[in-house]
């Protein structure tokens, strides 16, 4: 399995992973997913580990569905339910992102085989919460 060499790569994984919804998505709001997720996880390039792989884009696909989440919300009108039901869906679909991320922070925070690094940074929930503190207290740092 090949790393993920750059940047360009891991957009381009991730908007394999979108199918046509990255169609919906600026190359800015790509390259934000992309770098979001590396920020987030503390990740340099290139990423050869299978495990940060995975992650990385998992992650980038969570941050690109933030941005519909976003876009969706933002055209919503009173009476055009299809948008409603669009925002709800990427809604749960973040939300379970969030979930499955968190269950990997706590398993790594009991296993003592697998350590994560992030650098000191900000990072920010969904609504542009500062959420470093709770995602910092995951990890143990170098």
């Amino acid at each position: 399995m090949e790393p993920i060499e750059d940047e360009f790569e891991l957009i381009e994984k991730i908007q394999l992973s979108l199918g046509l919804s990255s169609d919906l998505l600026t190359p800015e709001g790509l390259e934000f997913s992309a770098l979001q997720a590396v920020n987030e996880l503390g990740y340099k390039f290139p990423i050869s580990d299978p495990t940060k792989k995975i992650w990385a884009l998992k992650r980038g696909k969570r941050h690109a569905l933030d941005i519909l989440r976003i876009q969706s919300a933002h055209r919503f009108r009173y009476k055009q339910l299809a948008l409603n039901h669009r925002f709800n869906h990427y809604h749960a679909l973040i939300q379970e992102m969030d979930k499955e991320f968190e269950d990997m922070l706590d398993d790594l925070a009991l296993s003592s085989s697998l350590t994560m690094y992030i650098e000191s940074g900000f990072v920010y929930d969904s609504f542009g919460n500062d959420i470093t503190k709770d995602v910092h207290r995951y990890f143990k740092h170098e």
